[in-house]
């Protein structure tokens, strides 16, 4: 399994550039999801909405 500290590449592919390689470094955070067996899906949505919704933004700036 992954530990903190290592890394994975991901690749995506995209319609109108070039295929792109990203590497990540688990976190903490990601390490303890894994072990849970799954990654929460609850927090996934939260994340987006923080970065989407300037709502979001705005509650977490007060």
């Amino acid at each position: 399994g992954l530990v903190v500290g290592d890394t994975f590449d991901l690749t995506l592919a995209f319609e109108k550039s070039d295929v792109q390689t990203v590497q990540f470094e688990v976190t903490e955070g990601m390490e303890h999801s894994m072990e849970e067996g799954q990654m929460e899906a609850g927090d996934m949505e939260h994340a987006m909405d923080g970065e989407l919704e300037d709502g979001a933004m705005e509650h977490k700036g007060e």
